[in-house]
């Protein structure tokens, strides 16, 4: 692979309170909690939000992007999703090629 190249993208984003707590609710560290966890934790942030003075808010986001790019004579990746297993891709590889375990 290239060296990756990198791009931040810093932007705002204007949410509601109710679309902040459904965002919080989409990261893997509250979809991960034990659904009792998680009812509590949204219980918390919906109390917080509801004692803030604003409707709205910009929130600012920040995105990290990184390209690379295949060198010729490299092999594509595997497909991990779809009909074949990945034990069955790998079996489709020309020998020689890939990785040895």
């Amino acid at each position: 692979m290239s060296a990756a190249e990198e791009r931040t993208v810093e932007y705002s984003a204007p949410m509601t309170k109710d679309e902040l707590a459904g965002l919080l609710g989409t990261y893997s560290g509250v979809i991960t909690l034990d659904p009792g966890a998680r009812e509590a934790f949204a219980r918390r942030v919906r109390a917080w939000l509801d004692g803030q003075p604003w409707e709205r808010i910009d929130l600012p986001l920040i995105c990290r992007c990184l390209r690379s790019t295949r060198q010729p004579g490299q092999l594509r990746p595997a497909r991990l999703a779809g009909p074949l297993s990945w034990a069955a891709q790998r079996a489709r590889w020309p020998a020689g090629r890939g990785r040895r375990r």
